[in-house]
């Protein structure tokens, strides 16, 4: 078995984006709530905004907020020519129906394509892409499986693709 570098892998893709023109638009993170490892992995996205020269604004509101209102603002986000894209840092808080506020987030600015319809592979995808890829590893002619094929976030998107590459899925 191979043992993959992910690290290392991080550092190719990074390269790659800084051979690229710089977005001129904002990207927005939104926070709902003090979750520390949200706030972790919401940091380190930032600091490889920074690194690759883009405005990144982290939007933190409380626990508390109203379904309302979260989703007021990812209206106008979603409207905001600034912002060229929208990060909803998921989990939200158990009162907030998170189908009601993906659905505010424009097709055309959801990087992490939580609606499941944007242009952009979902970023669990593209992971699993750039490690085959690495690995010189191909998955025709093989069976896989999907473990949390239910999670929304890794789960699902996966399943999704590997439906398009018309691939075999084991139950």
């Amino acid at each position: 078995m191979k043992k993959i570098d992910g690290n290392k892998i991080a550092q190719q893709i990074i390269a790659e984006l800084k051979e690229q023109a710089q977005p001129t638009k904002r990207l927005v993170a939104i926070l709902v709530g003090n979750n520390e490892s949200s706030k972790s992995f919401l940091k380190r996205k930032q600091n490889i905004a920074q690194e690759l020269g883009v405005d990144f604004q982290l939007r933190e509101f409380e626990q508390s907020i109203t379904q309302e209102d979260l989703e007021g603002e990812i209206m106008r986000l979603s409207d905001d020519d600034s912002v060229g894209g929208i990060i909803l840092q998921l989990p939200l808080p158990s009162h907030i129906d998170r189908s009601a506020v993906i659905s505010r987030i424009s097709l055309f600015k959801d990087v992490d394509n939580l609606t499941g319809e944007a242009s952009v592979l979902s970023p669990a995808v593209s992971v699993i892409q750039d490690i085959l890829k690495e690995v010189s590893f191909s998955l025709l002619d093989k069976t896989v499986a999907v473990v949390g094929s239910e999670g929304f976030l890794i789960g699902q998107p996966v399943v999704r693709w590997l439906g398009d590459q018309r691939l075999k899925i084991s139950g």
